[in-house]
């Protein structure tokens, strides 16, 4: 967490503070708008030699493009403010399932969830994956989770 904090916490900084400037300096440009989630699958995949060997790079377009043609940067940035804003821990009350990949934005340790989430029944490390989990490796996820892909992160 502390090397996350050290090094990769500006973006979150800049849409606590300023969600409607970036919003508005990211609609506003599509090299903009592909260089700022290019950099996030860059930083934030597991892979070996570029995020697209983790995603395609049809999947990463599609991606960067659904935010460019439904203009949603300033309104994806707002997410942080309004958290940040207002974030209280408060109990979770239902069963609460964790997994850990090794390339995700920070480590968590299990003792840390537990202490978090008392109702914890399924906390889980696996060897692949990055914070788009889901997204990089359906196959992989499906076989843990089960059913159909869910829980892709942007």
């Amino acid at each position: 967490m502390q090397a996350f904090k050290d090094n990769e916490i500006g973006y979150q900084i800049e849409q606590v503070q300023s969600p409607q400037t970036i919003g508005y300096a990211l609609t506003d440009s599509p090299v903009g708008q592909a260089a700022w989630f290019y950099e996030k699958y860059e930083q934030w995949t597991d892979h070996d030699g570029g995020p697209d060997r983790a995603l395609s790079r049809d999947e990463m377009l599609d991606n960067i493009t659904l935010y460019w043609l439904t203009a949603t940067a300033a309104s994806s940035a707002r997410i942080y403010w309004q958290s940040m804003c207002n974030f209280k821990e408060h109990e979770i009350k239902v069963p609460v399932g964790y997994s850990q990949f090794p390339r995700d934005i920070h480590e968590t340790s299990r003792r840390w969830v537990q202490e978090r989430y008392p109702t914890l029944v399924h906390y889980n490390e696996l060897h692949k994956g990055g914070h788009f989990a889901a997204w990089e490796q359906p196959e992989r996820h499906r076989q843990v989770h089960g059913g159909g892909v869910a829980g892709v992160r942007v």
